[in-house]
């Protein structure tokens, strides 16, 4: 899973470095700069995600659209460069090696403006598995040439050792190729370090799954494609795709997704359950059976909640193990109990080892994930909670951690009053009442 970030210079953040675990909430103000934070895991994504290995990194992809360098660069000063920095576990091996488990590896990749060509170049990257060990390291030294540096445990500069080997960036990845034979201990530096960049990239790549807050709207019927889609999409567009396949498999192959789906929305008192509801061989319409009245429903015509909750359902109930879910107010038109309920479902998501960073501004989802600490079903280390706002007095955006203890209580008060506001109206209640 990811295990930190680091930032520096990167839209809000002048320089700002969190540690994650297997659920991450963040909360704030709007403009506090909370989707600042996600956006760079997307950014490396969609980045490697690109055919163009030449691209050093991809402003404007499928997860993000960020404009040029000036829109990201903090304070929009396009002579400062921007550094991302990675923590990661993994697990390394190949088929002839025991597999390893890598606690925290870290990555570092630099970028700068070039405003004669207009172009974003990579200045340097660093890689370091685990922290401690082995380093390589690139430096730009011309347009397109990067110098490669070895190091190894002692940081010991072993360059020059290195024989035998291409080197080259994809996007922003440092690959090897071997062209000949060269000694054991080369052999094993080299393994490690091109396995540790796979096995990060690979899961940032192919096993992250990202909802933004603007999901599709409900349609009256859907088209189904014929293919199995492995995300949701951003907006959900595929989630019914993935919910019609999940009720033409059969056998193994079945995630009953539908079955899940129809379970927690249920316990919320939405819906009884989801119909897959088939019209022609590739129409199909979605019904939603009411819990209390049991009248069935086409999805168009029942509470906007349902549809705008259900791909971030679909998606966690698909999702495997060693996976990462990112999504953008998940609460969306969903009340309290459902909100609540939520905070049930990521838990559930953290037990299968499914990694979670979640924007919200639900108060109802992080007291069930409170109370899952204080049951004991989670550990207080499993939960990071991070309050995302702008320090009037140092007119910078920060972050700060609000820890929690084995009983689910916050150890330090939130920053700003955050959450103030039943408080507030209840003593504005009982100064009414008095005067009464």
């Amino acid at each position: 899973m990811i295990k930190k970030i680091y930032l520096k210079n990167y839209r809000a953040f002048e320089e700002i470095s969190l540690d994650f675990s297997k659920i991450n909430l963040f909360f704030g103000p709007n403009n506090s700069g909370k989707s600042s934070l996600l956006s760079s895991i997307n950014l490396l994504s969609q980045t490697l995600q690109s055919r163009d290995s030449n691209v050093s990194i991809l402003l404007n992809g499928n997860l993000e659209e960020l404009g040029t360098f000036r829109d990201i660069v903090f304070k929009n000063e396009v002579k400062r460069k921007i550094k991302i920095g990675i923590g990661v576990k993994v697990e390394i091996g190949r088929p002839y090696r025991t597999k390893e488990i890598i606690e925290e590896g870290y990555f570092q990749a630099e970028f700068k403006y070039r405003p004669i060509r207009r172009e974003i170049v990579l200045e340097s990257t660093e890689t370091q598995m685990p922290i401690g060990t082995a380093r390589l390291r690139t430096k730009s030294t011309s347009p397109g040439s990067h110098k490669f540096s070895f190091f190894d445990a002692k940081g010991e500069d072993i360059t020059n050792k290195i024989t035998r080997v291409k080197r080259k960036l994809s996007h922003f990845i440092p690959i090897f190729g071997i062209t000949g034979r060269f000694p054991h201990k080369q052999f094993q530096l080299i393994s490690d370090i091109f396995e540790f960049n796979f096995s990060w990239s690979d899961m940032i790549e192919e096993r992250l799954e990202y909802i933004c807050p603007f999901r599709e709207f409900p349609e009256r019927t859907y088209l189904f494609s014929g293919e199995s889609p492995d995300s949701v999409g951003i907006r959900g567009e595929k989630a019914i795709d993935m919910l019609v396949m999940d009720y033409l498999t059969k056998g193994k192959e079945k995630k009953n997704i539908n079955e899940n789906v129809s379970k927690w929305l249920n316990q919320c008192d939405i819906s009884s359950k989801i119909e897959v509801v088939p019209l022609t061989d590739r129409h199909y319409e979605m019904r939603i059976s009411n819990s209390r009245t049991g009248e069935s429903e086409n999805l168009a015509d029942v509470g906007f909640g349902c549809s705008q909750i259900l791909p971030i359902l679909i998606a966690g109930f698909n999702l495997q193990k060693g996976q990462i879910l990112i999504v953008e107010q998940p609460e969306i038109h969903l009340h309290p109990k459902a909100q609540a309920e939520l905070g049930s479902f990521f838990y559930d998501l953290s037990k299968r080892n499914i990694q979670t960073f979640i924007e919200t501004h639900s108060e109802h989802l992080l007291l069930r994930i409170q109370s899952h600490i204080a049951t004991g079903d989670l550990n207080p280390e499993d939960v990071k909670v991070y309050y995302v706002f702008a320090n009037k007095e140092t007119d910078r955006k920060e972050v700060e951690e609000v820890k929690l203890n084995k009983n689910g209580k916050f150890l330090t008060e939130w920053p700003e009053g955050f959450f103030p506001e039943r408080l507030a109206e209840v003593k504005k209640i009982a100064k009414a009442s008095l005067r009464r």
